[in-house]
C-alpha cells in the first residue's frame, strides 16, 4: 500500500474547516446585551436591563422599567450603600467569574423591590437567560427574554 502525502497547507486548510465547524459548539451564547426580567405569576415585564462586561466582570443595570412604574423610583427598602439608590442606572447584579461553559458566578443580585441581596449565578439556555438566586442553599431561578434596545 503506498503512502498518500498531503501537502502541507492542504492539511492545514482542514484542520482550519474542522475547528471553524466546532466553533459553535464551544461557544456559549452572550450574556451582555438587554434582557426582560418576568414576574412568573402574571407573566409580565419587571424591568429591562441592560448586562456588560467590563473588566472581567458582568454587570446588570435596569435601564427601564414597564409602563405605569416609577421611573425616579428608589430602592427605599435596600441596605447600606444601596439604600435609596434609583433603580434605573444602579447596578444591581454583579457577577465576578466566568466559568468554561459560559456561566457566571460568585457575586449577587439585588431585589430592589424587596431591598433583598442574593448569592447569584447567570447562564444562558436555549436562547434565555436564567437568572438563579440563592440564601444558603435553598435557590430560585428566573427566566428572562432577550430584547432589542428598551431606552
Amino acid at each position: 500500500m503506498k503512502n498518500i502525502r498531503i501537502p502541507l497547507f492542504v492539511s492545514s486548510i482542514l484542520v482550519l474547516f474542522v475547528v471553524f465547524l466546532s466553533l459553535p459548539a464551544w461557544a456559549a451564547d452572550p450574556v451582555e446585551g438587554f434582557w426582560t426580567s418576568i414576574d412568573e405569576e402574571t407573566n409580565e415585564p419587571t424591568a429591562y436591563w441592560q448586562l456588560t462586561v467590563t473588566d472581567g466582570e458582568l454587570k446588570g443595570v435596569i435601564v427601564r422599567l414597564p409602563e405605569g412604574k416609577n421611573p425616579e423610583a428608589v430602592c427605599d427598602k435596600c441596605e447600606d450603600e444601596y439604600k435609596d439608590m434609583p433603580i434605573i442606572g444602579t447596578t444591581w447584579l454583579h457577577l465576578k467569574k466566568q466559568k468554561s461553559d459560559g456561566t457566571w458566578e460568585d457575586g449577587f443580585i439585588i431585589d430592589s423591590g424587596k431591598g433583598k441581596k442574593y448569592k447569584a449565578k447567570v447562564w444562558v439556555e436555549d436562547g434565555d437567560l436564567k437568572v438563579r438566586g440563592y440564601v444558603g442553599f435553598l435557590h430560585r431561578t428566573q427566566t428572562w427574554k432577550r430584547v432589542d434596545d428598551p431606552r
